[in-house]
């Protein structure tokens, strides 16, 4: 998910005319928004958001019937991470710029998460990176498109394993498929946030940049189309 859009000018809220807000007083504001749903800390607000990937992505449909053990742990570790690292992305980008970020649960991305779990339907997205005080289009564009170029990274360096690493069984599946199964999540998680609506990535990137977003568009439908096979090879569902 991208930064959304709750671009907050503290500025202009508290009034501050010689500083910025400090930390504590953009975490006091956080917290105050009724939109988030924060443990007060960002790790803790990561093992929560993991924790309810792990209940969509494996122990609802491993419950259910709907895919084994191994599949289950192979999903959730790779979902996981392909959520966290695009979250974070966001975050250290917009810190790089000199901005306040960090990762927080959204009430009513949780609040689904946990519904879309009951019913069985295999989408979530427990929270969101919240970039603090204002930023320009281009400041935008960039922070947003962080998130998808670090999800084609992450498909690069399993394609590199690939090619280089020896292939054996784990967890009842080859290690090639793990690694092909990850390149084909990561690639369908940028191009879903690419997609230009107001609530993902694509919007912000489109309006700032439409070179970087054909790129990198093109670049996960390449890394997707590469590994689309691997649906015929592992059960997923």
């Amino acid at each position: 998910m991208d930064q959304r859009s709750y671009f907050m000018d503290l500025q202009n809220k508290y009034q501050y005319r010689e500083r910025q807000p400090t930390k504590k007083e953009y975490e006091q504001y956080l917290r105050a928004n009724p939109e988030v749903l924060t443990t007060g800390k960002e790790s803790l607000d990561l093992i929560i958001a993991s924790s309810l990937l792990f209940l969509v992505f494996g122990l609802r449909p491993l419950l259910s019937g709907g895919q084994g053990l191994y599949t289950a742990i192979i999903l959730t570790l790779i979902i996981a991470p392909a959520f966290i690292l695009h979250e974070l992305s966001h975050k250290y980008t917009a810190i790089y710029f000199g901005k306040y970020a960090r990762f927080t649960l959204i009430r009513q991305m949780t609040i689904l998460t946990v519904v879309v779990a009951v019913i069985g339907f295999g989408i979530a997205g427990p929270g969101a990176t919240m970039i603090m005080g204002t930023s320009s289009k281009r400041e935008n564009g960039i922070f947003a498109a962080a998130g998808p170029a670090m999800n084609f990274l992450i498909s690069v360096l399993l394609y590199v394993l690939i090619l280089i690493v020896p292939e054996f069984i784990i967890l009842g599946v080859t290690f090639v498929q793990i690694l092909k199964l990850g390149i084909y999540i990561n690639a369908f998680f940028a191009l879903f946030n690419l997609i230009p609506i107001s609530l993902l990535d694509g919007k912000k990137i489109l309006s700032w940049n439409v070179l970087v977003w054909g790129m990198l568009v093109i670049l996960n439908i390449f890394a997707f189309i590469y590994s689309s096979n691997i649906l015929s090879e592992i059960k997923l569902f």
